[in-house]
């Protein structure tokens, strides 16, 4: 029988390529090999089923929310016209505060931001509520359940301006539907490549997203999908240590399925409530 010789080197060298392949295929992107992409699930106990109130009036419902831009409008523009400042500035009354039910679904959070213009200011619930009689130029709106009775506004006699944490900065980028499924693709491939972010699934789970450096990116020649995505998951248990290491001064960056409910976001405003930051969400199409 002819002896076979056992060459440890060779082994090796045939090993390295496929342990390199594997390391790899934890941060490939697209269809195939993405956590965030795999065995997702439509998400549960999320309502659409809502009214909306703009301070005690009711306005209709999430269906429509073209009596909503309208009435907000026309009061911003009054006040604009007639000078009517925020006690001791010299900045209009316009800002326009968000309580939204726990399980409205974010594409519909992203309808009522767009009505509102611009991003959403929500009561930072961890403030003491104050005593005394409500600012009477505070505009809230809600959107509530339509089964339920609607709560009273809560007691803020003057929400403080930016900066100093009377409310939370709460910016919601929708799908745009007009777009083709490459360009949605593109333009989400390029969010995780070039911003360090939080991504939620439609089951729930966390993933960190780590950006390449900007030079890089900009190079002539050079193609989003020359770079793959590194993206990990992460426990729950984890969330508040890792979301502090990649919040940066423009804020909190999160990619989120837009069929989750908006408890998912508040959950993690809450857990980061520390932060002194605005927060972008960018809205995956659900599936």
């Amino acid at each position: 029988m002819k002896r076979t010789n056992f060459h440890p080197i060779r082994l090796i060298s045939f090993l390295v390529p496929i342990l390199f392949v594997a390391i790899a295929c934890n941060y490939l992107s697209g269809d195939k090999g993405l956590p965030s992409e795999q065995n997702t699930k439509s998400p549960a106990n999320t309502t659409d089923d809502v009214s909306i109130w703009l301070n005690d009036e009711n306005i209709g419902s999430i269906d429509d929310v073209s009596e909503l831009q309208k009435k907000v409008g026309k009061i911003q523009k009054d006040r604009e016209n007639r000078g009517i400042f925020a006690e001791g500035s010299n900045i209009v009354k316009n800002q326009v505060y968000l309580i939204i039910d726990s399980n409205l679904s974010l594409k519909n959070v992203a309808r009522v931001q767009g009505a509102i213009g611009g991003s959403i200011n929500i009561p930072n619930s961890s403030l003491a509520k104050l005593d005394g009689d409500r600012d009477p130029l505070l505009l809230v709106v809600r959107v509530q359940d339509s089964a339920a009775s609607p709560p009273e506004i809560p007691n803020y006699p003057a929400f403080r301006r930016h900066g100093d944490k009377g409310y939370i900065d709460l910016l919601i980028s929708a799908v745009n539907k007009t777009e083709s499924d490459k360009e949605i693709k593109d333009s989400l491939y390029y969010e995780r490549i070039s911003k360090n972010s939080l991504e939620i699934n439609g089951s729930g789970e966390y993933f960190i997203n780590e950006k390449y450096d900007q030079s890089a990116l900009d190079q002539n020649g050079a193609d989003i999908y020359d770079f793959p995505i590194k993206q990990r998951r992460i426990k729950k248990n984890d969330l508040k240590a890792e979301l502090l290491k990649i919040t940066g001064e423009n804020g909190l960056e999160i990619i989120a399925n837009e069929n989750l409910g908006y408890e998912t976001i508040k959950e993690i405003i809450n857990i980061t409530g520390e932060l002194e930051s605005g927060y972008h969400v960018e809205l995956i199409p659900g599936k």
